[in-house]
């Protein structure tokens, strides 16, 4: 799936969200993950322009949301 984004988002092209920081279930959504595992798909694609901890996540999501600002290379 990552390779198709990169497929279809230009060079110099962004994609921004929000990921899970934290593991989660393996066989259905909400499925999770941590920002280093992350970091080993995007490294292939994509810079960082933000890769952090989310500042507004909810109370309950708090410390447990990863956002990112990637740049296609």
């Amino acid at each position: 799936m990552l390779r198709q984004m990169a497929t279809i988002i230009k060079s110099g092209g962004k994609l921004a969200g929000v990921l899970f920081n934290a593991p989660m279930n393996a066989d259905h959504p909400p499925f999770g993950g941590t920002a280093d595992e992350y970091k080993t798909y995007f490294d292939l694609y994509f810079d960082y322009s933000i890769y952090e901890t989310c500042r507004n996540s909810i109370d309950r999501r708090m410390g447990t949301e990863w956002f990112i600002e990637l740049v296609r290379k």
